[in-house]
């Protein structure tokens, strides 16, 4: 059933796909692919997802949690079952915000400051330190930074053109680039520009970087694993943007997240290309001001989507 339900549910990108099925395969198969759908109990869910969080993996357990969810509620749907032992199994795991703590970021000013200045004077990989620029102005995804061609890059409009393919979710997004990106962009594009990658691996040209190689590059800073990762540009400005009264559709938009409420999602659909395109130099500005060492927070206050 569980094979049938995720060849039914086809609709998602390629690293999707892969994540969701390494889950059932790592993890659901193994627990409960032996017995029968109706043999399944609450308590079989449980201990699996006890087990995967014990193994320190909580939001794993979570999304496989969800997973045997969405399985059963399809089987039910289909006739199969009549039952849904996953439906209440996710209230004995630890709180949401516990599962956060692989997006270690940081929402301190100060430091903030400290790391853009740790970036702008890295004396590594000149690509690492672009690729780390450009995470921290665009708060894109990591796939999406390290993997993008330059084909994406529109110098002209200033704009970042990612297509449906490349996206988490399947949607294009258009990433409005500040002047501060630009500039990144321009400098490292004559030692990149005939690799296959804006930002290539250190060993070959035809591989990108690998978020390993950026996670390094903040550890060797003075950043631990607990107080700043890749992803975590995007809990950043996301806590930032939101605390200085940015529209929160502007901030979801930018960050391609997807709105699962149907009356916000038709609402949504709207671009708020000209709102970002002002976001996000005041973003970038915002960041070199902390980087300089500045105390006066250059940010507008309380932005909304009717500019008022």
């Amino acid at each position: 059933m569980a094979l049938e339900w995720f060849a039914h549910n086809s609709k998602r990108s390629e690293k999707d796909k892969q994540t969701v099925m390494g889950r059932i395969q790592r993890h659901i198969l193994p627990a409960l692919g032996s017995m029968a759908y109706d043999d399944v109990t609450a308590q079989h869910v449980r201990d699996m997802v006890q087990r995967i969080a014990g193994r320190g993996k909580v939001d794993v357990a979570r999304r496989c949690c969800d997973l045997v969810n969405q399985i059963y509620k399809y089987g039910i749907v289909t006739g199969k079952t009549e039952k849904n032992p996953a439906a209440y199994v996710k209230a004995v795991l630890p709180a949401q915000s516990q599962t956060l703590k692989h997006h270690a970021a940081l929402t301190d000013p100060k430091e903030v400051g400290r790391l853009m200045r740790s970036i702008e004077e890295f004396q590594g990989t000149f690509v690492v330190k672009c690729a780390l620029q450009i995470a921290a102005y665009t708060f894109l995804r990591s796939s999406e930074i390290r993997k993008a061609p330059w084909s994406e890059i529109d110098f002209e409009s200033r704009l970042w053109r990612i297509p449906a393919e490349r996206m988490k979710r399947n949607n294009p997004h258009l990433v409005p680039l500040s002047d501060q990106a630009i500039s990144v962009l321009r400098e490292l594009h004559p030692l990149t520009q005939n690799a296959d990658f804006i930002f290539p691996s250190v060993r070959t040209d035809s591989k990108p970087l690998s978020e390993n190689t950026l996670n390094v590059a903040l550890r060797g800073m003075g950043f631990s694993k607990e107080q700043m990762t890749l992803h975590g540009f995007r809990a950043m400005a996301s806590s930032l943007l939101n605390e200085r009264g940015y529209s929160s559709d502007w901030i979801e938009k930018q960050l391609a997240h997807t709105e699962r409420n149907k009356v916000r999602a038709a609402y949504n659909r709207a671009d708020f290309l000209q709102d970002r395109i002002r976001m996000m130099q005041a973003w970038a500005d915002y960041l070199d001001h902390l980087r300089d060492g500045g105390k006066v927070i250059p940010f507008p206050v309380k932005v909304t989507s009717d500019g008022s």
